[in-house]
């Protein structure tokens, strides 16, 4: 119950407005009552954030609630803490203006953002107007600016953001805010946010902690209007007036303020008129303003389409500079169908073009025909493979490799052999969309990181990859990004057998498939993968053969046929192999220019063959050895340890296990890691336990640190600010055992710039 010394606090950044004549005014204590849960959440956030501990609450509940009386309580309770308090209203006349709640952050501290990153303080100047106007692409470069902006302010002293009535506040504000909100972590700062039930606020503030601010009790109605009457209710009178009032403070005091003590002592009956008037504005926002609004800027950066977001491609080295707007014209269909879900369409249209352009232009058609080949990828053509080539040029990179056809889009890009040229090349690729604030294409390229880290055994990085993927392809509301960053993810928990994690991702991943749409069978893939790791192989089947019926495949038992999970789930299962499976194994087993094809296909021969096969695991690990693939190589290993346990060998087994295990170890494969545990068991071996890990976030430190990045470098390239980088460094010394940089880098060599 608020104290005296509550009733005389003032909020002097939001005055209360004057009463009308005759009618007594709303003071904010009397909003408060029945809020204990709500004050003290509010004031636990205060003091964390006073201590360094950013902490965020949203303050969601229907008009007439009382959110900002609870958002000026906690403003009170920051200042009383020495804090410093910005404060941001949404005003619905504004809403259509960019960046309009902003410039309510940016006006008294203008000259802060002279501290940013060059990139981010051009952005943050031109959203809101000190600066050139900038083009809709530098979306994550406002979202940066923000957060970084705030933590300056932050540094000076203690901050809290309270912000009134998201729901009401520009989109591009909101999103800027939310983006902030999310990656606050250790930099003394507070943000209170209140706003209505909006579809469109819901998606915005995903993973942020929310308190619904519900219907008052009756208790607390009764002791509402004993306050502000002076007269103890009748019982029967305060249900009534909890209905009518619908629990809402301010309603409440409408209503009271036109009882007299005989109608509130329950002696003279309630005015009928009472029943029926709800003096309440339940109005809502425009349903999904938001989203649209996001999704159609997403998609036009996506596609190509608009002047600037090309600008910002041609800046990151994914559109060829010179490409004459015939290009534009030709490819804008089929671009648009590819990035919204509908590669197969967008191969025909694209190729047609490319060929159109192919003697006048081309530059530009060599331009079409590699979105031509990416298509083929998305869309799980099995004739991708011949025009894979133009999309690795295209990204800087001419090796071959394994290609399941129809696989991950970015696995199909990156299962090349492994090296690291390519990786060099999907590092400067992401540098750039980075610094150019491309927000339409990082999703796509971090998929791409996370595959290829994957394949060459750094599923940390690869983890952390995918997870920014998810989080930057939710900012763009591009539901096919999203479908392919969750796909990725799912396949990197499905690898460190996280089993729940995977298929958490994979059943949103699957949620966001259409009819309409031709989305690759990613997330069926990793599902697949996880099962046959388990060793649930029906389960497995199921999944490979889920994903291979969804494409636009003329066949899809071909697809299994040729896809070697799927034909090891058949193998384990104990079902025969069809008469394509073995053609398609012997087929690649042959095929020693593509050594890990080959080795691939010789374990599963293996496999199939039982015992009397030690040639074909010999000869899979001896063509492993040209093309370094610790997953693979490790599987091979497993599979032909297995293989010698079954026979009786067990000294060759333990040798073929230990080094299995170690390789799993290395990848944090859990499951497979388990499974090694089993077999070296079995012969008699005793195993160590499998060791930690670091979250997503604490290795894409790492990652920074050791390339050679300062704390600022750091915090500017992965979104987050200088004291969110100490806090993680801090931690993953702590888990290490290590106690510098020096010693970091020596940890994780394979990082250094």
């Amino acid at each position: 119950m608020p104290t005296s010394a509550a009733r005389t606090a003032r909020d002097t950044s939001l005055p209360l407005s004057r009463p009308a004549p005759g009618v007594r005014p709303v003071l904010p204590w009397a909003m408060l009552f029945g809020r204990r849960t709500e004050t003290e959440r509010i004031g636990r956030l205060v003091l964390d954030a006073r201590r360094g501990r950013s902490r965020v609450l949203v303050l969601r509940g229907d008009a007439g609630i009382g959110r900002t009386a609870l958002l000026r309580h906690g403003a009170d309770a920051a200042r009383a803490q020495g804090m410093r308090v910005l404060w941001l209203r949404g005003w619905g006349p504004e809403k259509h203006l960019a960046f309009a709640g902003l410039c309510q952050l940016v006006r008294s501290d203008a000259h802060l953002i002279d501290r940013l990153p060059a990139a981010q303080a051009e952005a943050l100047r031109g959203a809101v107007a000190l600066g050139p106007a900038r083009p809709a692409a530098d979306r994550l470069g406002v979202c940066a600016a923000t957060l970084s902006l705030l933590a300056e302010l932050a540094g000076e002293r203690p901050l809290l953001v309270a912000v009134d009535d998201l729901h009401d506040l520009d989109p591009w504000s909101a999103e800027a805010l939310a983006f902030a909100a999310r990656r606050l972590l250790a930099e003394d700062i507070g943000m209170l946010v209140t706003t209505r039930p909006d579809p469109a606020v819901d998606r915005l503030i995903v993973a942020l902690p929310v308190l619904e601010v519900a219907a008052l009790v009756e208790t607390a109605v009764g002791e509402l209007v004993a306050d502000r009457t002076g007269v103890r209710p009748h019982k029967d009178v305060v249900h009534r007036l909890a209905l009518d009032g619908a629990g809402r403070p301010r309603a409440l005091l409408e209503l009271v303020d036109g009882l007299t003590g005989p109608q509130l002592s329950g002696r003279h009956p309630l005015p009928a008129a009472a029943a029926r008037e709800r003096p309440v504005a339940l109005g809502v926002g425009e349903p999904g303003r938001f989203l649209r609004l996001t999704a159609t800027a997403s998609d036009t950066l996506c596609c190509g389409r608009d002047p600037h977001a090309r600008n910002l491609l041609v800046g990151a080295g994914l559109l060829a500079d010179g490409a004459g707007p015939g290009a534009e014209a030709a490819a804008g269909p089929g671009r648009a169908e590819l990035f919204t879900g509908h590669p197969a369409l967008a191969r025909r249209s694209v190729f047609q073009a490319a060929e159109e352009l192919c003697d006048a232009h081309p530059r530009c058609s060599s331009e079409l025909f590699a979105d031509a080949a990416l298509a083929s990828l998305l869309s799980g053509d099995p004739a991708a493979a011949l025009i894979r080539g133009i999309t690795l040029l295209r990204l800087g990179e001419g090796s071959t490799g394994r290609d399941r056809s129809g696989n991950c889009p970015a696995a199909a890009l990156n299962r090349t052999g492994g090296q690291l040229p390519g990786r060099r090349t999907v590092k400067t690729l992401l540098e750039r969309l980075r610094a150019a604030g491309a927000l339409g294409m990082l999703p796509f390229a971090l998929c791409v990181s996370s595959y290829a880290d994957v394949f060459t055994g750094r599923t940390e990085a690869a983890r952390a990859a995918a997870t920014e993927a998810v989080e930057l392809a939710a900012l763009t509301g591009n539901e096919f990004w999203q479908y392919l960053s969750l796909s990725a993810l799912a396949h990197v928990e499905a690898v460190r057998g996280k089993a729940e994690l995977c298929r958490e991702h994979g059943r949103r991943a699957l949620a966001l498939k259409r009819a309409d749409t031709d989305y690759p069978r990613d997330a069926s893939e990793a599902l697949g993968l996880l099962e046959l790791s388990i060793g649930d192989y029906p389960e497995a089947l199921r999944r490979f053969r889920e994903g291979a019926m969804s494409t636009s495949a003329d066949d899809p038992d071909s697809l299994l046929d040729s896809d070697f999970d799927a034909i090891e789930a058949r193998i384990r299962s104990g079902l025969p192999l069809p008469e394509g499976a073995r053609v398609s194994l012997a087929r690649h087993a042959g095929q020693v220019h593509l050594p890990l094809h080959a080795a691939i296909a010789l374990r599963l021969r293996g496999l199939a063959a039982g015992k009397g096969a030690e040639d074909c695991f010999e000869q899979a690990l001896a063509l492993h050895a040209d093309v370094p693939c610790p997953l693979e190589t490790a599987r091979t290993r497993l599979v032909y340890g297995e293989q010698l346990r079954r026979a009786g060998q067990r000294t060759r087994a333990r040798e073929q296990l230990r080094s299995a295990l170690d390789g799993f170890e290395r990848l944090d494969a859990r499951v497979w890691a388990e499974r090694c545990h089993r077999e070296l068991t079995a012969t008699g071996e005793t195993v160590r336990p499998v060791p930690g890990e670091l979250t997503p976030q604490e290795f894409q430190v790492v990652r920074a640190v050791v390339a050679g990045a300062t704390n600022k470098q750091a915090a500017s390239a992965l979104f987050l600010s200088p004291r969110t980088v100490e806090f993680h460094l801090g931690n993953v010394y702590r888990k290490l055992g290590v106690h510098n940089r020096t010693e970091l880098s020596h940890r994780y060599p394979g990082l250094r710039g």
